[in-house]
């Protein structure tokens, strides 16, 4: 069954039909993480969003 097919049936009847999950496989660039960098004093930081990271883009499209 097409994960359309999945979440379509969940929806007309959510009591018999499991929730849909998706898994996203990846790294920290699945995760948002996009910049890093090294500070004066040698500190490594890093600025994550995952809203910004695909994972987040689908989820946006998935709940419409």
């Amino acid at each position: 069954m097409r994960i359309v097919e999945k979440m379509a049936a969940r929806n007309a009847n959510a009591r018999e039909n499991a929730p849909v999950l998706i898994a996203c496989l990846g790294d920290s660039v699945t995760h948002g993480c996009f910049e890093a960098h090294v500070d004066a004093r040698g500190e490594a930081h890093s600025r994550c969003n995952p809203d910004e990271a695909y994972v987040g883009q689908l989820a946006r499209k998935l709940h419409g």
